[in-house]
C-alpha cells in the first residue's frame, strides 16, 4: 500500500467522493508492517473532521483492513504460545501478578504457585 499523505497533507485537500479517495489510496489487504504503518496515515488525516458518507465508508474500509491485519498477527502470536505463556505475557503487559489477577476475578487463591502463574 502506498501512503496517500505523500500527495495530500491537509484534510481539505482530500476528495469528498469515494472514487476520488480510491484514486489516491487504493485499499488493499495489509500484508506486512509497512502496509500497516501506512494505512493509518490517511485515517489520521481524516480524524476529527466532519466526513461525507463516502469518506466515512472509505475510512471504515481502511479501519477494517488494519483490524484484520492486527487480528491475524495476534492469532499467529497466540498460536506459538501455550495458554500459560499467553496468560503470563498478558499479566506482564498489564503489569499485574497472579494475585492481582485473582483479585480481579474474585478468587484470591490464584497466585499461590510459582510465579507469576503456575501450571499446577
Amino acid at each position: 500500500m502506498s501512503t496517500a499523505t505523500n500527495m495530500i497533507s491537509r484534510f481539505d485537500e482530500l476528495p469528498t467522493d469515494y472514487e476520488g479517495l480510491v484514486a489516491i489510496f487504493m485499499p488493499r489487504p495489509i500484508r506486512d508492517e509497512v502496509d500497516a504503518a501506512n494505512a493509518p496515515d490517511l485515517s489520521d488525516l481524516m480524524a476529527g473532521h466532519e466526513l461525507t458518507r463516502d469518506q466515512e465508508d472509505f475510512l471504515e474500509i481502511i479501519a477494517n483492513l488494519v483490524d484484520a491485519f492486527e487480528a491475524d498477527e495476534v492469532r499467529q502470536w497466540l498460536g506459538e504460545l501455550s495458554p500459560i505463556e499467553i496468560l503470563n505475557a498478558l499479566l506482564k503487559e498489564n503489569d499485574m501478578n497472579a494475585s492481582e489477577l485473582g483479585w480481579l476475578l474474585g478468587d484470591r487463591s490464584l497466585g499461590r504457585g510459582s510465579s507469576p502463574v503456575s501450571e499446577n
